[in-house]
C-alpha cells in the first residue's frame, strides 16, 4: 500500500470540518512523534483544529517521515510549512534511532524557516491516552537492557499533572512504585515483559488496570495539543542548534531499538 493510500485511509481529522483552512489563520503547529515504531504527524491549530496520522513503520521513519508531513499539510487544508508557527517534537525517551531521526529533523526545518520549536517528553504525550480517570496513571516503556522507562501521573480538577520523576529502573523497582501508587492504570509497550509471570506484578493485579495495546504508543496529536499549550506559555526551546533528545539511559547510544 503506497503512503498516500495510507494516509487517505488512516487520517484522524478531529473538530475539522474543512480541516485546517490556510486563508482562516489561527496559530498552527506541526507535531511529529518518532519515539517508538508508530511515525505519528499531526498539525493542530489553536481552536482545536486538528488532523493526525498515525502508523506502525517498524521505526522505518527515515524514509516515511517528510513525505508523510508533507502528505498531511495537504490534507489540512493545502498548508504549507510556512503557514506554521512552530514545530513540535515528542522528545524521549525511546528509540534511539527514533528519536535521532525526530530531532535531526525538526531541527533542519526549524533553522531554515526560523520557526520556534517545543521539545514535549514522550512519557507525558502517551499518558494522554488515558482520558480522566480518578485512578493514577503510570506509563511504563521497554528500555532494553532488563530496564523500563517509567513515570507517573494523575488527574487534579481534570487536569493531567506528573507526580514522578521521570525514571530509568528495573522490574523490581517499577514493582515497588506501582503497589504504592495503586489503584491505576498501566500502559506502554513496557507490558509485554511486565506480563511476563512474575508474582510480584500478578499480586497487583486485582488493583492495576492493564490497557489494550492500542494505548501503548505516544500519539502525535497528544504531543501538538501539549505542544501548543507550551507555545502560548512561550515555553519553546532557546537555541535550536542544542536540541537534543531527552536520554534516561547513559549509554542509551547504544540502544537500537
Amino acid at each position: 500500500m503506497s503512503l498516500l493510500s495510507l494516509l487517505r485511509s488512516s487520517c484522524n481529522t478531529i473538530n475539522a470540518t474543512n480541516a485546517i483552512n490556510a486563508i482562516d489563520y489561527k496559530m498552527r503547529i506541526l507535531a511529529i512523534d518518532t519515539s517508538s515504531k508508530v511515525l505519528g504527524v499531526a498539525v493542530l491549530d489553536e481552536e482545536g483544529r486538528e488532523i493526525e496520522f498515525n502508523y506502525n513503520f517498524e521505526l522505518r521513519h527515515t524514509s516515511h517521515l517528510i513525505p508523510t508531513i508533507k502528505l498531511l499539510l495537504k490534507f489540512a487544508g493545502g498548508l504549507e510549512l510556512k503557514d506554521l508557527d512552530a514545530y513540535c517534537l515528542s522528545i524521549g525517551p525511546g528509540s534511539f534511532t527514533g528519536l535521532r531521526i525526530g530531532v535531526a529533523t525538526i531541527k533542519a526545518l526549524a533553522l531554515v524557516d526560523k520557526k520556534k520549536v517545543v521539545a514535549v517528553p514522550s512519557l507525558d504525550a502517551l499518558a494522554y491516552n488515558v482520558p480522566y480517570t480518578e485512578n493514577k496513571i503510570c506509563v511504563v516503556c521497554d528500555a532494553k537492557k532488563e530496564k523500563f522507562y517509567s513515570c507517573f501521573y494523575e488527574y487534579k480538577n481534570a487536569v493531567l499533572r506528573r507526580i514522578s520523576p521521570y525514571l530509568l529502573i528495573g522490574l523490581s523497582e517499577l514493582s515497588e512504585r506501582i503497589k504504592k501508587n495503586q489503584p491505576l492504570v498501566l500502559l506502554g509497550d513496557g507490558i509485554k515483559k511486565i506480563q511476563i509471570p512474575n508474582p510480584k506484578i500478578q499480586n497487583l493485579s486485582k488493583k492495576v488496570i492493564f490497557t489494550d495495546e492500542k494505548f501503548w504508543y505516544p500519539k502525535a496529536i497528544n504531543t501538538a495539543r501539549i505542544g501548543i499549550e507550551m507555545l502560548k506559555k512561550g515555553k519553546v526551546v532557546k537555541a535550536v542548534d542544542d536540541l537534543v533528545p531527552l536520554y534516561l539511559h547513559p549509554k542509551d547510544v547504544q540502544c537500537r531499538k
